[in-house]
């Protein structure tokens, strides 16, 4: 009889093991399955919005980026566009009084032959108002970051009524000059360094007084 009970008790007691055992593997397996469940709903998600934010923030760098270098094409351009007109300006200011003051009698008889004396006032004044000095044909200006070069007389020559001029044909006496002017010698963004000139054209009309 003391046999059969203990019998019986090792009985229950591997039935009781073996119930633990598989509540033990049930509880783990049920912690698993939270554990993906979280998983796929929260970690996965989360990861899926950082790849975002890492996006987003080098797609508006390269926005700001590319933002940057248009301004500063913008302001080169406009730089130098106010440069081209500042000096036309002046060109033709020079131009004009240089044909008046080596024509004070208005006798248009003699403007082939003053045309040295005329480019001699020319460059004088041209010199001032480029706050430069002159040396042959070419104006040697004293602020080399506004014109980062000098400036060259490619021609200086009387016109005949009837010569090409610049917007047409010339209708009186006068004197046209052609000057190349540097704007621009210096890198830009994305490229290496690039000089820029603009070749510049003036007729200046000698006014006669002459009466008949």
């Amino acid at each position: 009889m003391i046999k059969e009970g203990n019998d019986v008790n090792k009985k229950k007691g591997l039935h009781i093991f073996n119930n633990s055992m598989d509540t033990r593997a049930n509880c783990m397996s049920a912690s698993s399955d939270i554990h993906i469940y979280k998983y796929k709903r929260v970690v996965l998600p989360n990861l899926k919005k950082e790849d975002g934010f890492i996006e987003i923030p080098v797609l508006g760098m390269a926005i700001i980026l590319i933002f940057l270098v248009i301004i500063m094409v913008m302001a080169l351009v406009y730089g130098i566009q106010t440069k081209l007109v500042t000096t036309y300006d002046w060109f033709g200011e020079a131009m004009n009084y240089a044909a008046q003051a080596s024509n004070m009698d208005g006798d248009v008889s003699m403007v082939a032959l003053r045309t040295a004396e005329t480019k001699q006032y020319f460059k004088s004044a041209f010199a001032d108002m480029i706050e430069g000095s002159v040396s042959g044909d070419s104006f040697i200006p004293n602020n080399y970051n506004y014109y980062p070069g000098n400036i060259e007389i490619k021609s200086f020559e009387s016109v005949v009524p009837g010569d090409p001029v610049p917007g047409g044909t010339a209708n009186q006496p006068g004197y046209m000059a052609v000057i190349e002017v540097p704007v621009f010698n210096d890198k830009i963004p994305f490229n290496d360094k690039q000089y820029v000139s603009k070749q510049m054209r003036y007729f200046a009309v000698v006014k006669s007084t002459t009466t008949n």
